[in-house]
């Protein structure tokens, strides 16, 4: 990066760095011409941005609810909009993602169930008939009286429906329930230090043998595939690569949702005041090609039984395996068989346009495409795999704990014994034991919205006072042409 006269750089910053809202600040030169470019690390005012968004989010789940033309009963998907295109989502596409969150939830068949963030009970209503007790949190008060009508029509007389927010979890710390489920919210916590402290107050809800499950949650390792594909979803095929490039930064900088790398619930498990027997972090299941399916899994903490080892592990790429290759190894009928690696046929292609994106010289979009698509074909759907493991008699467990950045994920093979437990039952069988993921290199294994909202905040009244502080102290040749407000210094 480079530097302006250091005399004209130095003056800038001093003069910056007195604002009281100001923590860090670089001026360097533009490259595109004479006058300086100044980066700023606000002072981040967390506890505002916090309320912001608790205030935005409960804001949107409210309005969501008083414009819901099903509100009330048990399939009402408001809200739901594809990232790509902005519209709604297929109804198709939401039942069957409703159907194989129930199947996941089910397993073990729980008795009791509590949930942190039933919405308008897309899950709810489809579990609670079969339990004894189950008791429901959610921020909006209009999303609630809407399902109550539909837990009383349905006669659901076990239900508790209660206002309140996914921590508040800790109120239930010993109740032991089966169950502890908190589906497609985790997007919406503002910080880390909320995402723990649910973490735990699930577990410490949770009984000696229930599961905890953080469902539907936002990869953190594929934000970038994820970005991308939306990006170049919507280009034309003319579009230059940097204006590709452009808008993708632009849209990992400012998304107001979480990312969680899969690796911070096993870490979290690791430290947890309750003892976690095992962490199954699966890839989302489902036919449709849509941005759950893709960039989503679901994480299941296990407080029963510890899992058992694989003998044997294959690397995917370094054995040159194919669907066609494990067939065959299938026929011969082992215990168990683990595969490490698998390129994954929903993420490979975006994660192969984020990479270019990041590199120098992008391409054009129609180009991009091109790449997606070939990188595409030299995955392997994972719903294939579920078919080839039926055919041959064999349950399949899937992992994406590795966080690899392609979406590439481990797949464990268990022969099915005459007269086994499967389906609901299988979730209280043993599990596999993948091996453990790396650790990351750099960075948070979380991104946290409140950040982006508190940057959000500075930009927008921070900025303007940093000019006219510059246009009344410095110089003309001194004043930055532009500020650029980053959570820290390159």
């Amino acid at each position: 990066m480079t530097r302006i006269p250091p005399p004209d750089a130095a003056a800038a910053e001093a003069v910056l760095a007195r604002h009281p809202g100001v923590a860090e600040v670089l001026v360097t030169a533009n490259g595109a011409g004479p006058a300086p470019i100044a980066r700023i690390v606000p002072v981040l005012d967390r506890d505002r941005a916090r309320l912001e968004l608790g205030l935005l989010w409960t804001a949107v789940a409210d309005r969501t609810a008083a414009q819901a033309p099903a509100s009330g009963t048990d399939f009402d998907i408001s809200g739901w909009t594809d990232s790509h295109t902005g519209q709604p989502l297929p109804a198709s596409d939401m039942r069957e993602w409703v159907a194989h969150t129930v199947a996941l939830l089910r397993e073990g068949r729980p008795r009791t169930v509590l949930e942190l963030g039933c919405g308008t009970g897309l899950l709810l209503l489809r579990l609670a008939d079969a339990t004894r007790r189950y008791t429901a949190l959610d921020i909006s008060a209009p999303t609630l009286d809407a399902l109550r009508t539909a837990v009383e029509r349905a006669g659901l007389r076990q239900v508790e429906l209660r206002k309140g927010e996914a921590t508040e979890a800790e109120n239930f710390a010993g109740d032991g329930f089966d169950l502890v489920v908190c589906n497609s919210v985790a997007h919406y916590f503002p910080d880390e230090e909320y995402l723990r402290r649910t973490a735990v107050a699930a577990l410490r809800a949770a009984g000696p043998r229930g599961r905890v499950v953080f469902g539907d949650v936002k990869d953190r390792a594929l934000a970038g595939a994820f970005h991308a594909s939306v990006v170049l979803a919507q280009a034309a095929d003319t579009a230059p690569g940097e204006e590709l490039r452009h808008s993708w930064l632009q849209r990992l900088r400012e998304d107001p949702q979480m990312f969680i790398d899969p690796r911070w619930f096993s870490a979290c498990a690791a430290s947890a005041p309750v003892p976690v027997g095992s962490v199954a972090v699966r890839p989302r299941r489902g036919a449709a090609r849509n941005e759950m399916n893709a960039f989503r899994y679901d994480a299941v903490l296990h407080l029963g039984a510890p899992p058992f080892d694989v003998a044997r592990w294959i690397d995917w790429g370094g054995e040159g395996l194919s669907p066609e290759k494990l067939d065959l190894l299938l026929r011969g009928r082992p215990r168990a068989l683990g595969l490490l690696g698998i390129p994954n046929a929903r993420t490979a292609g975006a994660a192969a346009v984020a990479a270019a994106l990041a590199g120098d010289a992008p391409p054009p979009a129609s180009e991009l495409r091109r790449l997606a698509q070939e990188r595409e074909g030299a995955g392997v759907d994972p719903e294939d795999l579920f078919a080839l493991a039926a055919r041959r008699g064999y349950l399949l467990h899937l992992s994406r704990a590795s966080g690899a950045p392609s979406g590439a994920y481990d797949a464990a093979f268990v022969r099915q014994e005459p007269g086994a437990v499967t389906g609901a039952e299988a979730g209280h069988g043993p599990l596999p034991r993948f091996p453990d993921a790396p650790e990351p290199d750099t960075g948070s294994r979380v991104t946290e919205p409140v950040v982006q909202r508190a940057l959000g905040i500075a930009r927008k009244r921070l900025v303007p006072q940093l000019r006219r502080l510059g246009e009344a102290e410095l110089a003309p040749h001194q004043r930055p042409q532009e500020y650029l407000v980053v959570p820290r210094l390159p």
